[in-house]
């Protein structure tokens, strides 16, 4: 049997690639829930639609670190002109 390892696509921009890789795109066709009141599955336009979403939030979020990182080599702080 396999083990799956869990993907904390919040907090680990390797996860977060990982997941735009292998998970996003399977779950365009259903994927369940799993929450602490309760499961529920998504299926057909609605798990199409929340992949999407949730494809857009984490490439957005890895385009935010990656600016970052760049202002932080550049010496200069978020919202500050980059040095000439």
């Amino acid at each position: 049997m396999r083990s799956e390892r869990l993907l904390r696509v919040s907090y680990s921009t390797r996860d977060a690639r990982q997941a735009l890789k292998q998970l996003i795109p399977c779950m365009a066709s259903g994927f369940n829930v799993n929450a602490i009141h309760g499961n529920c599955s998504v299926n057909g336009a609605d798990a199409k639609a929340l992949a999407d979403l949730l494809a857009e939030r984490i490439v957005s979020r890895l385009e935010d670190t990656k600016a970052r990182r760049k202002q932080r080599d550049a010496g200069t702080k978020p919202g500050q002109p980059s040095k000439p």
